[in-house]
C-alpha cells in the first residue's frame, strides 16, 4: 500500500490547474443512457471513480471510446437495466437513468451510511410520487414504471441525488413536474444545462423551484459537453497557500462556485485576488471563525474538513458546525495525531491554534485524505500518510500538482 510522505513548512509558489468535477462528471456519464445517439464528454477526470462509472457503464451495455481528451458513451444497445455491485456511491445516479430508458431498474443500494441512505428514500419516494413502483429486494432496489406523470413535489431537504433523479425521472413524464427545494449545487445546474442542450425543457436551476416539461426520451439528441471544474479541488489548493502563507496561483476556476468559501476565508482575514477564472493567494496570517454547513449555497460540507486543517493555524478558537454528514468529522482523530488541539461536542468541533508535529495518520476518504495534505504542510517535522490510493480516488494528479508548487512531498 503506498504511502505518502510530506516535510511540512515548505513555501509554495507557482501556479497550478484544476480539474473538472468529479461529482458533475459522474452525474453527466449516468446521464448519457438517456440518449439513442453518442455523447462525448470532455476532460473528464483521470481517477479510480471515473473508471469505475465507466465499467458499470459498459456492464448494462454502454460502449465507450475514448480519443485524447474526449470520451464519448453510445447508449443505444443497453443490454440489461441491473447494476449488481455497490463498487461507488455514484451508481445511485443510474436509478433515473435507467427507469426512463428502460422501464426498469434494479441496482444494488449504495453504501455510504446515514446520508447515502437520505438520498436513496428520497429518491424513490420522488419516483412513487411520479408513478413508478418502488420496492427492496434483498439488497437491491428495484423501480417499474409503465407511464411516469408530472407531478407537485416537496423534497424535505434538498438532495443532489435525489434531484438529479427526479429531474432524469421527469423528463420522460406525461405533462410538468415542479420540484420545490430542489438542490441549488454548481452540479445540478450544470446537469440541467447538459440535459437542456440535448432536448430537454427544463427551467430553474441553482434556484428553489425546478420545472420540468415532460418529453419523448427519443427526441433527446447526442450533444460534445465539458463538465464544469472542480471547486472542491480549487478548495484545497486555496487553502494550500493559506496554510502556508505563500503565493500561488489556481487557474481554470469558476470563482462563483466558490462564493461561499471565498466568502469565510475573507471573513478570516485571508489575502487573495479573484479573476475570471482564477484566485492567487498572498501572504497573510489568518484569524478564528466559525462555520457552519448548510445545502448550498451555504457551506459545502465536503470542503469542511478542509477548512478544519486551515483553522488549526488560525489565532484564537474557531467553532466548526456540521448540519449534513454526521461522518465529517471522522478526521479529527487523525489530525490529533498530528497535535491539532480539537475537541468534539455532537455536531461541534472547538478548533484551537495548533502547533503540529510530525506523525503517522490513516486516510480513510479522499477529502479526509486531501485535509490531513494540508495540515501536513504546516507540520513542523515529517508526517506518514497511510492508504494514499484513497486520495488518488477523488484528485486527479494531485501528488504531482503539489510538487510543482514546491511542496517536499512524495509517494513511497
Amino acid at each position: 500500500m503506498d504511502r505518502i510522505i510530506i516535510k511540512g513548512q515548505s513555501n509554495l509558489n507557482g501556479r497550478i490547474s484544476v480539474a473538472k468535477s468529479k461529482s458533475s462528471s459522474l452525474a453527466l456519464m449516468a446521464a448519457s443512457v438517456l440518449s439513442n445517439e453518442p455523447i462525448t464528454l470532455i476532460n473528464l477526470p483521470r481517477i479510480h471513480d471515473i473508471s469505475v462509472m465507466k465499467g458499470l457503464l459498459e456492464s448494462v451495455g454502454v460502449v465507450i471510446e475514448e480519443q485524447g481528451e474526449s470520451t464519448t458513451f453510445n447508449a443505444s444497445n443497453l443490454v440489461t437495466n441491473e447494476i449488481s455491485t455497490d463498487a461507488t456511491w455514484a451508481s445511485i445516479y443510474l436509478l433515473g437513468p435507467l427507469l426512463a430508458r428502460t422501464g426498469i431498474v434494479k441496482i444494488h443500494r449504495p453504501g455510504g451510511g446515514a446520508v447515502a441512505n437520505r438520498d436513496v428514500d428520497l429518491t424513490l419516494n420522488n419516483m412513487e410520487n411520479m408513478g413508478a413502483n418502488v420496492y427492496m429486494e434483498n439488497a437491491y432496489v428495484k423501480a417499474t414504471a409503465t407511464r411516469i406523470v408530472g407531478k407537485n413535489i416537496a423534497q424535505h431537504f434538498p438532495s443532489v441525488a435525489a434531484t438529479f433523479n427526479t429531474i432524469i425521472t421527469a423528463m420522460i413524464a406525461d405533462g410538468r413536474t415542479v420540484l420545490e427545494n430542489a438542490a441549488k449545487d454548481p452540479e445540478i445546474v450544470d446537469l440541467v444545462a447538459f440535459l437542456n442542450l440535448m432536448g430537454g425543457v427544463i427551467q430553474g436551476s441553482g434556484m428553489d423551484k425546478i420545472i420540468v416539461d415532460g418529453t419523448s426520451i427519443k427526441q433527446l439528441k447526442g450533444v460534445e459537453y465539458e463538465p464544469i471544474p472542480d471547486y472542491i479541488e480549487a478548495t484545497a489548493f486555496i487553502v494550500s497557500g493559506l496554510i502556508t502563507q505563500s503565493e500561488i496561483t489556481i487557474d481554470e476556476i469558476d470563482p462563483s462556485h466558490l462564493l461561499p468559501i471565498t466568502k469565510f476565508l475573507l471573513k478570516i482575514g485571508a489575502k487573495f485576488t479573484i479573476g475570471t477564472d482564477y484566485i492567487r493567494t498572498y501572504r497573510k496570517k489568518i484569524f478564528s471563525g466559525n462555520l457552519e454547513t448548510a445545502p448550498y449555497p451555504g457551506f459545502p460540507s465536503n470542503a469542511q474538513p478542509l477548512l478544519l486543517a486551515l483553522l488549526t493555524q488560525a489565532q484564537g478558537k474557531s467553532i466548526i458546525t456540521e448540519n449534513i454528514n454526521e461522518n465529517r468529522f471522522h478526521v479529527v482523530a487523525e489530525m490529533r495525531r498530528l497535535g491539532a488541539d480539537i475537541e468534539l461536542e455532537e455536531k461541534r468541533a472547538l478548533v484551537n491554534n495548533s502547533k503540529l508535529t510530525g506523525g503517522k495518520v490513516y486516510c480513510e476518504n479522499s477529502i479526509d485524505g486531501m485535509a490531513l495534505v494540508l495540515a501536513s504542510l504546516a507540520v513542523n517535522g515529517e508526517t506518514t500518510i497511510e492508504n494514499v490510493e484513497i486520495l488518488k480516488r477523488g484528485f486527479q494528479d494531485v501528488i504531482d500538482k503539489f510538487q510543482d508548487l514546491g511542496a517536499d512531498i512524495r509517494i513511497v
